[in-house]
């Protein structure tokens, strides 16, 4: 598996589990609301063996999506500093692996 699937099947596996953990413990609810499942995802995830979970890991994409609370970015990228535009710009290049010229760096 090359390294940039590597990573994704890690984040898709470790939130797999940690919802299935979550739903089997008797916290369904906090689920839904921390990792953002549906009801029907609650009610599946049980049933569903480790090997399967593994199986849809696999994916060369997330199986979830990333949630982050309005200004979220904002306060990552600003880092509680008053940044220019072009600076928040530099930074988010960086926090998504861009090289230090503005161009995503190569793998």
């Amino acid at each position: 598996m090359e390294t940039d699937n590597t990573d994704i099947y890690e984040m898709n596996l470790g939130y797999l589990i940690k919802a299935r953990e979550m739903v089997m413990s008797g916290r369904p609810h906090q689920a839904m609301v921390k990792l953002g499942l549906t009801p029907d995802a609650v009610r599946l995830l049980p049933a569903i063996p480790i090997r399967r979970l593994q199986t849809i890991a696999q994916r060369d994409m997330l199986c979830f999506a990333p949630r982050f609370a309005p200004g979220c970015w904002r306060e990552i990228l600003m880092g509680g500093s008053k940044l220019s535009d072009e600076d928040s710009a530099r930074r988010l290049i960086l926090l998504v692996g861009g090289g230090s010229n503005g161009v995503p760096a190569r793998q």
